[in-house]
């Protein structure tokens, strides 16, 4: 599982990068949050709002700041559909 928070360095994106890292650590999953705050790396990522919020290459969320348990949500439902997949 890879979770990366894309935004300059600033107050919203710092946010959604702390939520992010709550609601990891809630469902146990040691993953780190790998922050995309490159200005080249953000324009190759064309036509996202800041911040956003990619899990395993797929936009997740983009122009807001979800809070812990949506991010949770979100993740549970990774893993869940990955050990559908894996069975």
């Amino acid at each position: 599982m890879k979770l990366q928070v894309v935004g300059e360095p600033c107050p919203k994106c710092h946010a959604l990068a702390v939520h992010a890292g709550v609601a990891l650590r809630g469902l146990g999953l040691d993953v780190p949050v790998e922050e995309i705050e490159d200005p080249s790396q953000i324009s190759a990522l064309d036509g996202l709002t800041m911040p956003a919020l990619i899990l395993d290459g797929r936009v997740v969320s983009s122009g807001k700041v979800l809070s812990s348990p949506e991010i949770e949500a979100l993740l549970a439902e990774a893993v869940r559909a990955s050990l559908i997949g894996a069975g």
